[in-house]
């Protein structure tokens, strides 16, 4: 079923023998990877879904190659004009959803056949949980385990409170993924959705930790449910600019609403990297002029805490007053430093 839309949409009506979980897919100018991505959600070994389909206005064919595809289950909407990001095209098709699940899946990545399965089987394991996620893998040519998965090695659930989400952020190993995750959407909606039409890059991490705040935590499995394709063909939103203020408003109102010191001082921490991280990323890029980290560095509150992070927002606060691209080429180095070391057998 197609359908035109603006960028809003009353939610289908409910109805007997509802599916448990709307699956949404964005799609913007993904044309060699949108018909394997659609055939690994209906190759789930649990057929039991809503397919949502939103197609921004692509110049490549993708909404073409998504005509081809029939299925009762799918419902493709369109957009008028592209959303950075893919962010209001998500929400659409959470507004669009009638099932109390809802899950995500780019244009351009995969899951594996029991994904749907074993998130479904993790709910009914903890029924109170509104909130779940697993591992995946990075193809990019060679396939490697996502972070979390690679250091927890362990076969069971994980019940993960705010603190432990914020902890593993710190380390790079956010055991959510966009491509893996699942959750009822009262809970996405409560969190306030994606940040459409304010941010071009990293959104989905935004929306996440409100998402985890709101619902206290989140359950974790074990099993490989997605796979992230990464290629030339998927730089658009990788090469665009990093923009600190979204996820400096969402840190500071977290900040704002707790009183617990561990969650303060991992938020202040959390606030310090997403200033350390905009800044590298912005140098990467042209759009980006790079800025003195100084005024936005918030460390002295962890001096005794995390004297490491204390001394890594000094080094980067001194990196990013130096002339013309010194400080680009410092970090250069040390990130050549530190591969280097950590592929040492």
């Amino acid at each position: 079923m197609h359908q035109r839309h603006a960028d809003t949409t009353p939610p289908a009506a409910p109805a007997a023998g509802q599916p448990w979980v709307t699956v949404v897919v964005p799609v913007y100018n993904k044309r060699a990877h949108v018909a394997l991505a659609l055939r690994s959600v209906l190759a789930q070994t649990d057929q039991d879904f809503a397919l949502v389909v939103v197609c921004d206005p692509s110049t490549d064919g993708s909404n073409e190659e998504v005509a081809r595809v029939t299925d009762p289950r799918l419902r493709v909407l369109h957009r008028d004009r592209p959303g950075p990001g893919g962010y209001a095209a998500r929400n659409l098709g959470v507004r669009a959803a009638a099932t109390e699940w809802v899950a995500f899946l780019d244009a351009d990545d995969t899951w594996t056949p029991e994904h749907l399965a074993r998130l479904r089987a993790l709910a009914a394991r903890h029924p109170g949980m509104p909130m779940l996620s697993a591992g995946w893998m990075l193809h990019d040519g060679s396939r490697q385990l996502d972070r979390f998965s690679a250091l927890q090695q362990r076969q069971d659930d994980q019940l993960l409170d705010v603190v432990d989400y914020l902890r593993w952020e710190a380390r790079g190993a956010r055991p959510v993924w966009t491509g893996v995750v699942c959750l009822r959407k009262t809970l996405l909606t409560q969190a306030g959705g994606f940040p459409e039409d304010k941010i071009a890059r990293s959104g989905d991490l935004d929306t996440w930790v409100r998402c985890v705040a709101a619902a206290g935590g989140l359950a974790w499995s074990p099993h490989v449910g997605g796979i992230y394709h990464r290629d030339a063909q998927n730089m658009v939103t990788r090469l665009a600019p990093v923009h600190l203020e979204v996820h400096l408003a969402t840190t500071r109102r977290l900040l704002q609403a707790t009183g617990d010191p561990l969650l303060r001082r991992l938020l202040i921490e959390r606030k310090n990297n997403l200033v350390i991280n905009a800044w590298v990323s912005n140098v990467y890029i042209p759009q980006g002029h790079g800025f003195r980290m100084g005024p936005l560095l918030e460390h002295r509150a962890l001096l005794l805490h995390r004297p490491l992070h204390v001394a890594k927002c000094l080094a980067y606060d001194l990196l990013s007053r130096l002339p013309g691209d010194g400080g680009l080429r410092v970090h250069r180095g040390l990130v050549r430093l530190r591969q280097a070391w950590r592929s040492q057998p």
